[in-house]
């Protein structure tokens, strides 16, 4: 099936979209996917012209028939039509759904219309059926790189075979000028879905030398393909979304570039007189801005990277615009971002302010969590923004005015919001080892500002099952409910001997687990926040095991070596 999509439709068989394995074509595609698919092609269809607007449209009937609206889809397909007749991916899809709709006649005249574009009818006609079966093929690619991404399946689109069916259509369109206004288009989209597969690799990446290798590579790649495309395409729109990736490629993969460890890609950055740009990334977005008004997709992936940055403010700045090109649902990653900007900003106010006595200005957990709202009235299933809006109550019920591991509230009812929302994602389900680990860690927290230390320690436990091993604040969340349970024994004595040997036994593990350097600096700030209950431990460590704590974790040690049923 893979190798036969990349082939020039030699039957109205080989045509139409319902014959390619679109996951948004499924019956078990999640209603609200489909919704956002349709609002995001739709506010793309308004930037495009020519015949690629057919693509676009042909999915838009697509999902129209998905959402059972059957009727808005024939209309759709057969506005393509009109434009251009010999669309061979709208007569097979209206063929298709008169079927479904079982209108016999109606299905057979499209079927028969379909059918004579296959007859040789002369070399001048022979040159526009070319045309009309490389723009099927390209249609059908489009579809694939676009399709529906399902967070319960967690199935992407299918970016390899488009990129085989693109590259295909490349290679037979070189000589047919017919075509030329459509290569720079089709260029994009192999682009678009190089950069998409790239980003899905990028947790097993740099893994060895190979692998950096073939990742610096595919960047090289891309950067020639964008250059190409800015050197051969006048459409501001496209050149706008050209400078936009070569920014964030220049941003995201830096490392990959640099002059001094990496002089042989530093020198191909030269050839392609990308340099300046390498130096300041953000002239590229300053280019796509002067070229086009639009561009709001790409506007909220350069805000992603300076929040990374720690910009705040020019992220924020950044996001504004995005929302004044495209205020509506559709564009919710801004809306996302921004209230992501405004806890982060909130965070920075707190650890500034906390240790003057000082609260911070509580108006921006307001509008993150107004943001957030937002965001949930198109994906109401995605549990990571619901995560993040246990994060935005977290901070709305603890008090103000305090350290945040003193765990004081300030608000009953945020903290009961956050519980509320923790088992709508329970209910919901479906997440990876990060998003399950993200889940216990927020449990944990909301059970600590609940003063239940046992229950909280258990979620902590279980977040680090699921983090990764380099990951040191679960850890360091874990040890914080151990010693608030110690805590609650006033004074420590026998019976404060399992938790006494549970703290023991975690930084034991701690040490054969993570890096010694950070080991000792938790154990410092926990001296500090714990001072007679750190002192317990510190004797207790001495009596069974012959070292106080930071000696134990400067002795080389194994798994086999803990204390786990020590007293």
């Amino acid at each position: 099936m893979a190798s036969q999509l990349r082939k020039l439709p030699s039957s109205p068989d080989d045509c139409g979209h319902f014959r390619l394995p679109l996951l948004l074509l499924s019956e078990n595609i999640d209603k609200r996917s489909v919704n956002a698919r349709y609002d995001s092609l739709t506010k793309q269809l308004e930037n495009e012209t020519g015949y690629f607007c057919h693509g676009l449209s042909n999915m838009l009937g697509l999902l129209e028939f998905q959402k059972g609206e059957t009727v808005k889809a024939c209309q759709t397909f057969k506005e393509i039509l009109e434009k251009d007749p010999t669309n061979l991916n709208a007569l097979s899809n209206l063929t298709t759904v008169y079927e479904r709709m079982n209108r016999k006649r109606k299905a057979k005249d499209y079927r028969d219309k379909l059918t004579e574009v296959f007859k040789d009818k002369g070399r001048i006609f022979r040159e526009e059926r070319q045309a009309a079966l490389l723009r099927c093929i390209a249609e059908q690619a489009f579809s694939l790189a676009f399709d529906c991404y399902d967070e319960k399946t967690k199935m992407p689109p299918n970016y390899e075979e488009a990129i085989s069916m693109y590259e295909n259509v490349l290679r037979e369109t070189e000589n047919l000028a017919a075509l030329d206004g459509e290569r720079y288009k089709w260029k994009m989209c192999i682009l678009i879905c190089r950069y998409n597969r790239l980003a899905k690799q990028e947790k097993s990446r740099y893994k060895s030398v190979g692998e950096e290798k073939k990742a610096t590579d595919e960047v090289i790649a891309m950067l020639q393909i964008l250059k190409d495309i800015l050197d051969n395409c006048g459409d501001g729109f496209y050149r706008s979304q050209c400078w936009c990736y070569i920014g964030m490629l220049l941003i995201k993969e830096r490392h990959l570039m640099d002059a001094r460890s990496q002089p042989e890609n530093y020198k191909k950055l030269r050839q392609l007189h990308l340099v300046d740009y390498y130096e300041r990334p953000t002239l590229c977005f300053e280019d796509a801005d002067r070229c086009y008004e639009g561009g709001w997709k790409e506007l909220v992936k350069f805000a992603k990277f300076l929040i990374k940055d720690k910009q705040y403010e020019n992220a924020l700045q950044v996001i504004e615009k995005s929302l004044s090109k495209n205020p509506a649902n559709s564009n919710w990653h801004a809306y996302e971002q921004r209230a992501i900007i405004y806890t982060k900003m909130y965070d920075e106010q707190f650890q500034r302010l906390a240790k003057q006595g000082e609260a911070p200005d509580k108006t921006l957990l307001t509008k993150a969590e107004e943001d957030f709202d937002l965001c949930l009235e198109v994906m109401d299933y995605n549990p990571m923004i619901l995560l993040e809006m246990v994060r935005v109550q977290i901070r709305l019920c603890q008090d103000q005015k305090r350290p945040r591991f003193d765990y004081k509230v300030e608000d009953m009812d945020a903290l009961e919001k956050a519980f509320e929302i923790l088992t709508k994602v329970a209910n919901t389900g479906d997440l990876d080892d990060f998003g399950h680990a993200q889940y216990m860690m927020l449990h944990g927290e909301c059970l600590m500002y609940a003063k239940e230390y046992s229950d909280a320690a258990a979620k902590y436990e279980e977040a680090l099952k699921h983090s990764h091993r380099s990951y040191s604040g679960n850890f360091s969340a874990l040890l914080r409910a151990l010693f608030h349970r110690l805590q609650q024994h006033e004074p420590i004595n026998m019976e404060s001997t399992d938790d006494l040997a549970a703290i023991v036994n975690k930084i034991m593990d701690y040490n054969t687990l993570y890096d010694k350097q950070h080991a000792h600096k938790v154990i410092n700030e926990l001296s500090l926040t714990f001072r007679e209950e750190f002192r317990e431990v510190d004797k207790y460590a001495s009596r069974t095991t012959g070292m106080n704590l930071h000696q134990i974790i400067d002795r080389s040690s194994t798994h086999d070596e803990r204390l786990l049923n020590r007293k």
